[in-house]
């Protein structure tokens, strides 16, 4: 290295020291006269990574994507640099593009294990594994080809399909020799995949939008407003792809008079569970843990980032509820003024009769659609159903013990169209402390600590430790060791994020 050159590390390495990662990138990218023929050296690689991150978290988008450009204009075929683009794009919801990244990183060099790796993951964002269990749900697809074939005979026979994905349920309306029909997707693989199945089936009539529905007009309609609208954006917790306000801008806007909508109604049903399967990753169980931590009258608690988890619950080692299933929402989406009072904040408020004592650990809610007239077969996601669906559980941050007989009220809403549940029956908050749920379930894993522990101690006669350095998800035995001053010094994960 020559003297310029390592001054002119040396300079970077001070920027870096402050944290200022945008001088230091700026200075790399003009001082250090980067070309093609040389290395990408470490120091740019972390540069890079820091100064993006720092634009990421305050929302500079262009600025951040002309650093990838101007790095990438001197290395395009550096295959890091690439794959850490990729990373970005990815973590950045852009999924095509990371997708194509990924690739090109594998043309120049197909053994790249970190670029086939995210490739993988790429792959499964892409096309969501959830389509193939829709797709191999034999009950649902014959459910929703019979409601089809029922509505088309009856001379509904202009169809618009909402997130066709696949294109089943287009499939099945030109089966039945609808007059015309149209499709519209927002993902671009799930298009590049309709588009081939139309093709593959003699579908060449399709119209093919890749439009989101609520974008659409009746002039972008090349066939006019349809007499029957079919869709399947139903999550476990029914509302969380939209469906409500879909609905209500298809109904106001798509939908010729007198038209219908398939599917017809949701009924949705609540019971309040027991399982420590869940609350292992929800709330503290493991009473030991505050002889060595003092949490100062607090508990901790996993976040709950969404309002509700996608959870098999039949698939769980122990899993039961403690009252009897109530239905506690209906909703008809060919009502218009009901979705939108429903969207508006309508709730229904139910109750709830434990018929046995244990420990509430939260609420689970499953869906039907119900025979309207136009179907054989009632579709049910309840556990004791073989379905695509998983439930939508409902996590308290306690352990709610009840006797048998209490009654439990529960408001149940889709207001701003999500599934929302009302109750009393979580503790305050401030009386909460955070913690990643991989972290509360290693806690609570008792056994495991203890035995930790035993071949902690087992490895000195005395059982003490100069230094300890704990990689544990939690140093719980570090810090008893120096509570009870086994050990002088510590080092273990930064826990600063969540305590």
């Amino acid at each position: 290295m020559s003297e310029s050159h390592a001054l002119a590390v040396n300079e970077v390495v001070e920027y870096v020291k402050e944290a200022n990662f945008a001088a230091a990138f700026n200075f790399l990218m003009e001082k250090l006269e980067l070309s093609p023929e040389k290395k990408v050296s470490e120091l740019l690689t972390f540069v890079l990574n820091q100064h993006t991150d720092q634009l990421q978290s305050e929302d500079k988008y262009t600025e951040l994507f002309d650093c990838y450009e101007k790095v990438l204009s001197q290395f395009p075929k550096d295959c890091e640099l690439l794959t850490e683009f990729g990373s970005r794009l990815f973590k950045l919801g852009r999924y095509v593009e990371s997708f194509n990244c990924f690739k090109q990183v594998l043309q120049i060099d197909a053994k790249h294990l970190k670029a086939f790796h995210n490739l993988q993951y790429v792959k499964d964002k892409l096309v969501e594994r959830w389509h193939f269990r829709m797709l191999n749900d034999c009950l649902r697809n014959v459910v929703y080809e019979n409601a089809i074939w029922t509505h088309v005979m009856k001379g509904l026979d202009t169809v618009l399909d909402i997130g066709t994905g696949t294109g089943l349920l287009s499939i099945y309306a030109h089966r039945i020799n609808a007059a015309s029909i149209t499709a519209c997707e927002v993902s671009e693989p799930m298009l590049t995949i309709s588009k081939k199945v139309f093709e593959a089936n003699g579908m060449h009539d399709v119209d093919l939008l890749a439009r989101n529905s609520r974008d659409l007009t009746e002039k972008d309609l090349r066939y006019g407003r349809p007499k029957l609208i079919v869709t399947e954006t139903l999550d476990c917790g029914v509302f969380g792809e939209g469906i409500l306000e879909t609905l209500i801008h298809a109904k106001e806007n798509l939908l010729a008079d007198g038209g219908k909508i398939i599917p017809h109604e949701v009924v949705l049903t609540i019971a309040p569970f027991q399982s420590s399967s869940i609350a292992q990753g929800s709330v503290l169980l493991n009473e030991s843990f505050e002889e060595y931590i003092f949490l100062n009258g607090s508990t901790l608690v996993s976040p709950q980032t969404d309002h509700y988890d996608a959870v098999n619950v039949s698939q769980l080692p122990t899993f039961e509820m403690l009252s009897d299933p109530v239905d506690c929402l209906k909703v008809n989406f060919n009502n218009l003024q009901e979705m939108r009072d429903f969207v508006d904040g309508a709730s229904n408020t139910v109750k709830l009769k434990c018929n046995q004592s244990g420990y509430v650990d939260g609420f689970v809610v499953w869906f039907r659609l119900p025979n309207d007239g136009s179907a054989a077969t009632i579709l049910d996601t309840n556990p004791n159903e073989e379905t695509c669906w998983d439930q939508a559980v409902f996590r308290l941050n306690q352990r709610m013990y009840v006797e048998a007989g209490r009654m439990l009220n529960v408001t149940v809403t889709c207001s701003g169209g999500r599934l929302r549940l009302r109750h009393g029956h979580n503790q305050p908050m401030e009386k909460c402390l955070e913690i990643p749920e991989d972290v509360l379930r290693f806690i609570n894993d008792a056994e495991y600590l203890t035995k930790l522990e035993y071949d902690v101690n087992s490895l000195r006669k005395d059982g003490s430790f100069t230094t300890v350095m704990d990689l544990s998800p939690f140093p719980y035995v570090g810090i008893m060791l120096l509570k009870e001053k086994r050990a002088k010094k510590l080092y273990c994960l930064d826990l600063v994020n969540y305590l």
